[in-house]
């Protein structure tokens, strides 16, 4: 089963992207802070993040940084989740790797769906 890992600090949001991903099949795993995210990110076995940049703790940019950096995971995909529409925060974020870059305003739980579907790896067609 596909597992993705959500850093969102709006719990709110944080519980209907995780509802609705679990009731598409997806494996779900939380965190609502940077100090958590770091240690989910480098404890669970995840194939794809969704990573909002405002967080408590330690912020996006700084675990994006991290993920990109380390050899095990630099090649996992990762979104980043954000109301912060400042080029420069866009650039930078995708700079440093991340797939793609959605704010939150804009999307939709259908759009979370189809934007993990889109960068999840390849699986072959049984």
């Amino acid at each position: 089963m596909t597992k993705v890992l959500i850093i969102e600090d709006e719990i709110s949001l944080q519980d209907l992207y995780a509802d609705f991903l679990r009731e598409a099949g997806f494996n779900v795993s939380t965190a609502s802070d940077g100090d958590k995210a770091v240690e989910l990110i480098n404890s669970l076995d995840w194939d794809i993040l969704l990573l909002d940049i405002m967080l408590p703790k330690l912020d996006g940019t700084e675990i994006l940084k991290r993920v990109k950096t380390d050899p095990k995971l630099k090649l996992k995909p990762v979104v980043v989740l954000s109301n912060l529409e400042s080029d420069l925060i866009v650039k930078e974020c995708l700079d440093l790797g991340a797939r793609d870059f959605l704010i939150k305003s804009d999307i939709t739980p259908q759009t979370i769906l189809d934007t993990v579907n889109k960068y999840l790896p390849s699986k072959p067609q049984a």
